[in-house]
């Protein structure tokens, strides 16, 4: 079986990308012959790439396709127009994202006419898949696939907050609301710090406007493969957004061996149960984060216990819980 990955592909940043590279380490280790076709260029060369896309196509028996809302949703487009309209491939179509509710609304008749037809649509959560059902587009659950060590030698001392966000930052993302909390916490516990990781539209102003706070550090982009590290480093992780589907950073955290404070937005409840294996707060509510911080802080032995319960969960994500629904996939 030859597969053909098709995406916005960043190596080593991202969470479409980090996906994206474990699919293609999981099956090529397995024996399959896989290929990335990055369609992340720039906005001349994307229109033209669809016809090398067109002949790349014929040499391979699955093109898989990564996409999401915006632009993010060329990859689909050109992959399928590719392996469908040009060719008579087997398309699999796997959605990203926490906004396709919004993007379908706008876009319905484009959108549902290229998913309708790729052979298999595959979503992350219960959340996206009740999405697409609303447009009777049927799809399958498949999660996401991460490649991370869950932390047994992890043993944090929660009595000291050491909080981190590694996230875009970008408004969607409400960073600074995770910078409140801190403030809040920070009155209390003069040692408690943040670190900030992630850059975007957003970075310059945040970082002019907080950076000088004692406790609180920015630290910019951080590659994909520096981040278990630093989350060994930290023990709460707070992402808040306005609306996500099924971020890989939570999982990280979950390794890591950190407390997850989370919004209550998108398919993160399928990941998280509140006070069960992390915490999940209202978007934009400072205060509740602050809440949530300060139980960990004064229960620090049950915090322990839901950390190792967030540990756990993690195994649904890895290959061998992976594997035999994505072959499934692609054979049936």
């Amino acid at each position: 079986m030859r597969i053909l990955i098709v995406a916005n592909y960043y190596p080593n940043r991202g969470g479409i990308s980090s996906v994206v590279s474990n699919h293609f380490a999981m099956l090529t280790a397995e024996g399959y012959y896989v290929k990335i076709f990055n369609t992340k260029k720039n906005p001349i060369v994307r229109i033209l790439i669809m016809f090398s896309l067109i002949i790349k196509v014929k040499r391979f028996d699955i093109i898989h396709i990564h996409g999401c809302s915006g632009l993010g949703f060329y990859p689909i487009i050109i992959g399928i127009i590719s392996s469908k309209i040009f060719s008579n491939k087997k398309a699999i179509v796997t959605y990203h994202g926490g906004a396709a509710n919004d993007f379908l609304r706008k876009y319905s008749v484009l959108i549902i006419w290229f998913l309708k037809k790729a052979n298999r649509i595959t979503v992350m959560s219960n959340y996206l898949k009740e999405v697409f059902n609303k447009y009777n587009i049927e799809t399958t659950i498949l999660n996401n696939l991460v490649n991370i060590e869950i932390g047994s030698w992890v043993n944090k001392d929660f009595s000291m907050p050491k909080l981190i966000s590694i996230r875009t930052l970008s408004k969607i993302y409400n960073i600074e609301d995770v910078i409140v909390a801190f403030h809040i916490i920070r009155s209390g516990h003069k040692y408690a710090t943040l670190k900030i990781a992630g850059n975007g539209e957003q970075y310059v102003q945040l970082k002019r406007k907080y950076g000088s706070f004692d406790g609180i550090d920015f630290l910019g982009f951080i590659p994909n493969n520096c981040i278990p590290e630093l989350i060994k480093s930290c023990n709460i992780f707070i992402s808040v957004p306005s609306y996500d589907n099924q971020p890989i950073s939570i999982l990280e955290a979950f390794a890591g061996g950190c407390l997850v404070i989370s919004s209550n937005v998108g398919g993160v409840p399928d990941m998280i149960e509140d006070g069960i294996n992390g915490f999940l707060v209202d978007v934009n509510n400072p205060d509740q984060i602050a809440q949530k911080i300060e139980w960990i802080i004064s229960n620090p032995d049950l915090a322990k216990k839901i950390v190792e319960k967030g540990k756990a969960l993690v195994k649904n994500y890895l290959w061998p819980s992976i594997k035999p629904k994505l072959l499934e996939i692609y054979k049936n």
